[in-house]
């Protein structure tokens, strides 16, 4: 097993290209849910598909409905995905039964969401446009939130924090929903986010400082920096990160079609 700067482990990978059972094509985003299931945006093949922690397939659902599936985002027994094909946020029980549908402006491209735990879903409708769109539970727009468009091009929720960036930056904004305080994270010169994930304790930012490496930067939730990792295991186009409640950490690889899982090392 290999460590990684002393912070994790590597413990698997799993995934190649196709449209069969497993396999992605072009995969944009993974989220995991409270009981360890990976679920993968599998953009070529129009679905979600959903693995276990082993990285054994576990179903698959959506592709009657979804087209490129971009982004998405787990909030307690809903999972949220918002696609490029067709411009929509669906809503789904956890083992993929559709159950509502917001409209995004016919303008989006690439779409990324995030979720609080009041079910409010935060929408970048396009790249760079400095503005992030709410929709309620009931799908309804309920408030537009201006950002710098130097740094809104991606949107995530942790906890009660929003934090949205830019892969043309190297700065991440994080507003508290709680107070309005908002505090920048620079990830340092030529380090580009990708995007970000979290756990009980650390918040863990995917950027590429260069083309084919991974590096993961981690924070406390002060937002004071702990460590990288990553930096010597090579991929092509990582896309997404993602954590479990168990210690582990998943990296997505679009161009790969791979997904490799981390551990926490001693």
């Amino acid at each position: 097993m290999v460590t990684i700067a002393g912070m994790y482990s590597f413990e698997r990978a799993w995934g190649s290209f196709g449209s069969a059972t497993g396999q992605m094509n072009g995969p944009q985003a993974l989220a995991v849910n409270a009981q360890g299931l990976v679920y993968v945006a599998d953009a070529g093949n129009n679905r979600i598909q959903i693995f276990d922690s082993m990285g054994q397939y576990n179903g698959e659902f959506g592709d009657s409905l979804l087209n490129q599936p971009w982004d998405i985002a787990i909030e307690d027994s809903f999972v949220y995905v918002a696609t490029n094909g067709n411009q929509n946020i669906y809503e789904f029980t956890l083992s993929g039964t559709f159950l509502s549908k917001i409209s995004l402006p016919s303008n989006t491209l690439f779409p990324q969401i995030g979720v609080d735990s009041n079910f409010n879903v935060y929408a970048v409708a396009s790249a760079n446009s400095g503005q992030i769109l709410v929709y309620n539970k009931s799908g309804v727009q309920s408030q537009m939130l201006n950002i710098s468009t130097s740094i809104c091009g991606n949107v995530d929720l942790l906890g009660t924090t929003l934090f949205a960036y830019s892969t043309s930056d190297s700065l991440i904004l994080a507003r508290s929903l709680a107070n309005g305080k908002q505090d920048t994270i620079p990830l340092g010169f030529g380090s580009v986010p990708i995007d970000i994930a979290g756990d009980s304790s650390h918040i863990f930012v995917l950027n590429r400082p260069t083309p084919n490496k991974g590096i993961v930067s981690t924070y406390n939730k002060e937002l004071e920096f702990i460590g990288k990792w990553g930096g010597n295991i090579s991929y092509i186009q990582v896309s997404s990160i993602a954590a479990d409640l168990n210690g582990h950490i998943y990296i997505l690889d679009e161009d790969n079609q791979k997904i490799s899982q981390f551990r926490k090392a001693n």
